[in-house]
Order: C-alpha cells, then structure tokens, then sequence
C-alpha cells in the first residue's frame, strides 16, 4: 500500500527552510539565524572592540575569547593531558598535533605517534637480540641500533650533520631529534608550572617534574641495592653495572665498561680537541667551547629587567632572577628539607649527604 503525506505534513517540510540568503541562496529554519549569517559572511562591521589593543571582532563572544590573551585566563583543559589554553581552537589545534594516533608502551609507559614507532619501540624490552655486528660479535634488538653501533663504533661514520650547528649524527632519526630538541623549542607546548621550561612530549615534561617533586619510582631489584632513579633509562644504565664483564678498556686511564657506549662517553673527558683561541682551553665539543667563549666578550646580552646586571648565557640570568629577585629554590631535596636553585647543586648534595639513605618523595 502507498503511503502519501497529507497536505498539512507537505506544507509543514515546505516551510521547514523557508528564511533564503538573498546573497548565497543558504536557507535557515530561523529568520534569527539568517541574521546572523548575514551579518558574519556577508558583512565587514566588526562592532567590538579590545580595550587592551584594539583588535575587533564580529562578535561579543570572540571578543571575550581574546581578551583571554591578555589576562592570561586558560579555560579550554586538553582531555589527554594537564595543558591549558585560552581559546577552543588553540587547544584543538594541540589535540591534532600531540595525541591523535598515540599508542602507549604498557611496560614503561612512553607514548609513541603510530602503531609502527611503538612496535619497534617495544623491541628494546625484548631480550631477543636478531641483529649480528659484521665486524664483532655486538647483537641488537633493532637494525637502527645496529646501524648506530657500526657507525659509532667501526666506522666512525656520521653521515647526517645538522645544518643548524656543527652536531653529526650515524643515523637520520638521531638528527630529526636534535633538531627537534636543539633548534625547534617554539614548537614545545607541554609547560612545566614549576620553573616553565617547556617539552616537546608530555611524557618528557612528567621525567622533568621529578627533578621538582624528587621522585624515583624506578627502584633496582639486585640483591642489596636498594638504588632508585627517576627514569627507566636510568635504572637500566645502572643495571648494567650489575651485570656482564668490563670488557671495554679506556686506552687512556685504564677503566673498564660494560658496554662500548658507556666507554665512548668515559672517552669524552680524554678528547678535548676544541681549543679556544684566546686561552688556550680544550673541550670536548663545539658546544662547550661556544658557551666558554662568551666568557671572553664584553657583550653580555641577557640583562635583567630588574637590576642592572647582565649575564653571557640566558641559564645564569634565570639563576639570577630565582636567587636574588623570586628568592625560588625549585629542587627540593627528597630526603630533608634543604632547596636549591638549579638541579645540578641538588643531586650533589643529595650524593654528598644522603648517598646510603633510603629515598623517599617529599611534597613541593
């Protein structure tokens, strides 16, 4: 049996969309909505105004979004981590770029962007190792370590250099994230409420929050080292001192490694070819040396908006205005109740008084 719409049904559907945008021909249910749309697409007015900096708007409610900006109000919260932001989109736009396809390692936690990352990721908590050096009997679990190894080891080859700096690199990913790290930091979003450094990962912000809180959960399960560390980087270099032969001799002073990368690090210290042209002082890298040569100029281009002095690197400015201006000691000691200014005076003193301690976490 057919079935027809009676006549009032018919009219009611022709009159659902009956307000017509003369302009674009866009219907609306409402003559309120065709208003609206009138004004905001068709229209240049723009009747609100910033009383801060004059930007306008169309609208009352985009004006109230802006005006966020200036009094730093971050009502939009990120559902996947703690960032704030001042306006819907900001937030969306962070969603897009940090957590969309972000798959988590169930072991240690880390958050990888794609199935595949996370899969060779996982390898390194595997203990088949398929990947046999050809030239020593080295083994390991990806073909990107293997390759690093050869390279590093072997080789001596680095075949990606920065174009930013003087930095080399064995592999392609290794260079991707110095640059990420090195010469991208606008790009960081994740922001410590601490000290606001900021991170390119919210997992790297969590490691940096506990050189505030003090926290070591990653405890070492060899019978009588009762040793605990921050990250899971740290606890497995430490394991390894535990385990396997000193089979890597430093030329130089005789030490004995676990491994070649704990050699190649010690190795460091003996290699100092930069030389700096006005003092004659060695280091070990373009880097150090750079940082030391500003100690030779009169131009101290970090000033302090608070007191005339001026500093040759932006890190002993921040010291400056934490110690002398925000009177801020943002590393506490997990074991008493001292706090210092930067980190590194914190770990010494942690070693020098609490060493055979057991540690515990302290509030801020």
């Amino acid at each position: 049996m057919k079935v027809t719409a009676s006549k009032s049904e018919e009219e009611r559907t022709e009159s659902v969309k009956s307000y017509k945008c003369l302009i674009c021909l866009k219907s609306f249910i409402k003559r309120s909505q065709l208003t609206n749309h009138t004004f905001m697409a068709h229209t240049n007015e723009r009747p609100y105004k910033c009383k801060v900096c004059g930007w306008t708007s169309k609208t009352l409610a985009y004006l109230k979004q802006h005006e966020r900006l200036h009094v730093g109000e971050k009502n939009y919260q990120c559902s996947k981590c703690p960032s704030k932001f001042s306006c819907w989109s900001d937030r969306n736009k962070h969603f897009n770029q940090v957590h969309d396809n972000l798959w988590p390692c169930e072991i240690c936690k880390r958050v990888f962007k794609g199935k595949e990352k996370l899969a060779r990721h996982e390898l390194i908590h595997s203990d088949l190792k398929n990947f046999v050096c050809i030239f020593c009997e080295h083994r390991s679990r990806t073909l990107p370590n293997l390759m690093s190894h050869i390279g590093s080891v072997h080789t001596r080859e680095k075949p990606f250099p920065c174009a930013e700096c003087p930095a080399e690199y064995s592999q392609s990913s290794s260079l991707k994230a110095h640059v990420r790290n090195a010469h991208r930091k606008e790009e960081w979003v994740h922001k410590c409420s601490v000290c606001d450094k900021k991170f390119p990962h919210q997992a790297v912000l969590n490691r940096h929050l506990r050189t505030h809180t003090g926290e070591r959960p990653y405890i070492c399960s060899y019978s009588g080292c009762d040793k605990k560390f921050p990250t899971q980087g740290e606890l497995s270099r430490h394991n390894k001192s535990h385990v396997g032969e000193k089979k890597y001799i430093c030329s130089i002073c005789g030490n004995g490694f676990v491994t070649t990368a704990m050699l190649n690090q010690h190795a460091k210290i003996h290699d100092k070819k930069f030389s700096c042209n006005i003092c004659t002082k060695m280091f070990p890298s373009a880097f150090f040396l750079k940082v030391h040569q500003k100690s030779h100029s009169e131009h101290r281009q970090f000033k302090c908006e608070e007191c005339p002095s001026s500093f040759f690197i932006k890190g002993q400015l921040n010291n400056h205005v934490r110690k002398i201006h925000r009177k801020l000691r943002p590393f506490p000691c997990s074991m008493c109740d001292s706090r210092f200014i930067v980190q590194v005076k914190r770990d010494k003193h942690l070693s020098a008084t609490h060493l055979n301690e057991s540690v515990q976490v302290r509030d801020l």
